[in-house]
C-alpha cells in the first residue's frame, strides 16, 4: 500500500523534526545561572521563531500517527496511539503551561527587570523537560513501529 508507505514516511519525518526542534530549545536555553539580558534575549528568539510552528508541527505529527494508526496491524497501531497520547500530552503542556509564560516572557524588557524572573525561567524549563521526553518518547514509539 503506497498510501501507508507515505503516511508512515511524513509520521518519522515530521516527529524526527519535533523532537529535534524540542532539542535544540532544550540546548539553547539552557545555560548555567544565565544574566537577565541574556536570558530575555535568548528567550524572545525562541518564542518569536517557535510559538506558531511548534504547535502546528506537533498537531501535524498527532494526525499523521493517528493514520497511521488506522492503517496498522493490532501491535503496531497499539505502539503508534500511544505514541499519539504522549506527542497529546505534550501539545497539552506547550497549549495550557508554556504559551502563557511565552507571553509574560515576550512583556518583559530590558529596561524592567520583573520580580522572580528565574521562578519563570525555571517554571518554563520544567515544562519544556516534560514536553521533550513525550515528544521523544513518542518519536522513539513511531520509528519502533516502522521497524
Amino acid at each position: 500500500m503506497m498510501i501507508l508507505f507515505v503516511i508512515r514516511f511524513f509520521d518519522v519525518l515530521l516527529s524526527g523534526v519535533l523532537s529535534g526542534m524540542m532539542i535544540i530549545i532544550w540546548i539553547g536555553s539552557y545555560r548555567q545561572n544565565p544574566s537577565y539580558d541574556i536570558y530575555l534575549e535568548t528567550h524572545q528568539v525562541f518564542i518569536k521563531t517557535y510559538q506558531k510552528r511548534l504547535p502546528f508541527l506537533g498537531v501535524a505529527t498527532i494526525l499523521m500517527t493517528l493514520g497511521s494508526a488506522l492503517l496498522q496491524s493490532n501491535i503496531v497501531s497499539i505502539y503508534l496511539i500511544i505514541s499519539a497520547i504522549l506527542l497529546f500530552g505534550a501539545e497539552i503542556i506547550t497549549r495550557k503551561g508554556m504559551q502563557a509564560l511565552n507571553k509574560q516572557i515576550m512583556r518583559w524588557s530590558k529596561e524592567r527587570m520583573p520580580n522572580k524572573w528565574e521562578y519563570v525561567m525555571d517554571k518554563w524549563r520544567h515544562f519544556h523537560i516534560a514536553r521533550t521526553v513525550l515528544t521523544l518518547l513518542g518519536f522513539i514509539l513511531i520509528i519502533l513501529s516502522s521497524l
